[in-house]
């Protein structure tokens, strides 16, 4: 809101500005030329700024090559370490709130198609059997109006048995043979073909105000 704001005043400043610079030109007022200038220069500079704040959105943070062995079932190339270090970034976090506010709202028709758009055919947000649970909060500057409480409790949440997610009600069933007194277990993600972090790449989900900076 606050950077659409400052793009339409200094929209409605360099507008303005045509008239006492044309009157300056025309009557060689030096006063009204000097200040076109000053305003000019500011809207100049202003303009460079929000070049950086939107390259700062745009820019990945992690070599692409890292997010896709990160994202793989087992990372070939990066360590565990640096694994860790993407999945706990606030890019990905802002990720998974868009994925959130779909899967929040799934029972309405367009958000349903665009969960499925976005997984491809995948249940979940992040690769299977690696839940790695993320107690630290969601990024204060992210919209989280429509995701459910629940889901923002923490950035990852796992269920009771170690590398499972918590159960869904539109995810394939796992049988865990070896977990005692469990007849199932519905994971968060059923498939790993291109994980959601990699296909939510910052382009494509730029215009998502749980994925932006606000």
């Amino acid at each position: 809101m606050g950077y659409g704001v400052g793009l339409v005043f200094l929209g409605l400043l360099s507008g303005v500005m045509v008239f006492p610079q044309k009157f300056g030109v025309d009557r060689h007022n030096r006063f009204l030329l000097g200040l076109s200038f000053v305003c000019d220069t500011i809207v100049f500079a202003e303009m460079i700024n929000f070049t950086g704040i939107v390259n700062s959105y745009i820019a990945p943070e992690f070599p692409k090559a890292l997010q896709l062995d990160c994202l793989s079932i087992a990372p070939q190339t990066y360590s565990a370490s640096q694994c860790s270090e993407y999945f706990n970034s606030d890019r990905v976090a802002g990720m998974r709130l868009v994925w959130e506010s779909y899967f929040s709202d799934k029972s309405n028709k367009l958000s349903y198609q665009m969960l499925q758009n976005l997984e491809r055919g995948c249940c979940g947000f992040f690769t299977p059997f690696n839940c790695i649970p993320n107690k630290n909060s969601f990024p204060s500057d992210r919209y989280v109006g429509n995701i459910k409480s629940q889901l923002l409790q923490q950035r990852v949440i796992c269920s009771n048995f170690a590398n499972y997610y918590p159960a869904q009600d539109n995810c394939i069933n796992y049988y865990d043979f070896s977990a005692s007194n469990v007849t199932y277990i519905l994971l968060d993600s059923t498939c790993a073909l291109i994980p959601l972090p990699y296909l939510g790449t910052e382009l494509l989900l730029f215009r998502s105000p749980h994925y932006r900076r606000l």
